[in-house]
């Protein structure tokens, strides 16, 4: 065998078990995309803006923001514009499952998941008035949020609710 040649083991190598999600960050990415496309058609959504918080960082950058006051549990995006019954809006984007390449069903153990933190605060924007929501990819996001904007007429929410959803 000629030096430098790789020796051929005879494996084939396995294929995909699922189809690469987008990560939690590309799906917001997507999504802040869409909103300003339609900046011009709903002038509220300049105002829509997301919140630093959670995500992989240097230490020296977690530090800083830990002492301006960042913390676990904060949805992503918010859009401070009063709709419907509802004070303000709070979105929290997960990445929706993998999808399985031998079956082509959502993988569920991919999926992202809300945090304890998230939970609580989930409760206290409802408790105050706020429509909090998460979505499963950037597509169901700008669903909700086109929603919203629109008016939030509960009648044509496009995702179901718990039921005793009351704000």
């Amino acid at each position: 065998m000629a030096r430098g040649s790789v020796k051929s083991t005879g494996r084939r190598k396995k294929p995909p078990l699922y189809y690469r999600a987008m990560s939690e960050h590309e799906h917001q990415v997507e999504f802040i995309k869409m909103a300003k496309r339609h900046y011009f058609k709903y002038p509220d959504l300049k105002y829509l803006h997301a919140v630093p918080n959670g995500s992989d960082r240097h230490m020296l950058v977690a530090i800083k923001l830990k002492e301006e006051g960042v913390i676990k549990g904060p949805f992503d995006i918010f859009l401070d514009a009063k709709r419907g019954r509802y004070s303000a809006f709070r979105l929290e984007i997960k990445s929706p499952p993998a999808i399985s390449v031998k079956t082509g069903k959502p993988w569920e153990s991919t999926r992202g998941r809300p945090t304890p933190e998230q939970r609580k605060f989930e409760a206290f924007y409802r408790a105050n008035g706020m429509f909090a929501a998460y979505a499963w990819g950037w597509e169901e996001a700008w669903d909700i949020t086109h929603w919203y904007i629109q008016g939030a007429d509960m009648r044509k929410c496009p995702i179901k609710l718990e039921s005793g959803y009351d704000g």
